[in-house]
């Protein structure tokens, strides 16, 4: 970390939407049974602006598939790395609350500080779901 710098090379509204969307191709083959216990919870951790994404179709396409997930029952979280969480969150449709938008120092400690929330949050979900 001490060492890390972003080149401005950032896509990440397209990504994140073409992840969700494959997930949710995904999903569809699943066996019914077994999706009743599926859980889901997508982390996006963020380090700078989208500086790649088309423009004209963009955060908007991000938004409905975001919206059509959480309809799924699908947890959102964002973590912004020394860049506004909750900001981030609410372009791309996702909770913007506290337990799932988080805003950390571009630090080791803080990047350190967004995956053990992440771990901690999907580890109590799947234990919570599983019982």
């Amino acid at each position: 970390m001490d060492h890390y710098y972003p080149e401005g090379q950032t896509l990440l509204y397209e990504t994140v939407d073409m992840v969700m969307s494959g997930f949710l191709d995904s999903q569809e083959r699943i066996a019914p049974r077994m999706k009743r216990t599926l859980r889901v919870v997508l982390g996006v951790f963020y380090d700078g602006a989208d500086n790649l994404s088309d423009a004209k179709t963009y955060p908007k396409n991000l938004v409905a598939t975001a919206k059509r997930v959480r309809a799924l029952g699908w947890e959102l979280m964002t973590f912004g790395i020394g860049e506004n969480g909750v900001e981030l969150a609410r372009k791309m449709g996702f909770p913007d609350d506290e337990a799932h938008a988080l805003t950390v120092a571009a630090t080791r400690h803080g990047v350190h500080h967004s995956m053990n929330s992440f771990s901690q949050t999907t580890t109590t979900r799947a234990t919570r779901s599983s019982s």
